[in-house]
């Protein structure tokens, strides 16, 4: 139950931030139903920052999914927050398949997910401590 709640805590941090980056750099063309190459050079197209804000996004939800899951575990290891963080990398490998990316979001994507999730877990078992 701790990951899952972690899982679904981080995709809803992440749903929001991606949202606000939205806001501030707007989606021009439906991702749905365009090709796999209109969906590449979309990609191509945006700023380097619209492209840090998923990043960011990501980063923000694997950190409150570390949170969430150490909070509810009662295993005082790392082991719940790191599952939390290796979901939502999972699905961020889907996401990237689906929607192309360029090579460098793929390395920063994922590399956020597991130190962010520990970093969840740290915060809150120091405090614990």
């Amino acid at each position: 139950m701790s990951v899952l709640s972690g899982v679904v805590a981080g995709s809803m941090i992440m749903f929001i931030v991606e949202t606000l980056g939205h806001k501030v750099y707007p989606i021009a063309m439906n991702l749905e139903s365009a090709t796999k190459e209109a969906k590449a050079n979309y990609m191509k197209s945006l700023p380097v920052e619209a492209l840090l804000m998923i990043i960011l996004a990501w980063a923000v939800g694997a950190f409150v999914a570390g949170i969430v899951s150490t909070l509810i575990s009662k295993d005082s290891t790392s082991f719940t927050a790191l599952r939390s963080g290796g979901i939502l990398f999972a699905l961020s490998i889907f996401n990237m398949i689906v929607i192309p990316h360029p090579i460098w979001f793929w390395i920063a994507g994922l590399l956020v997910f597991i130190p962010c999730s520990w970093l969840g877990f740290r915060l809150i078992r120091r405090k614990a401590v």
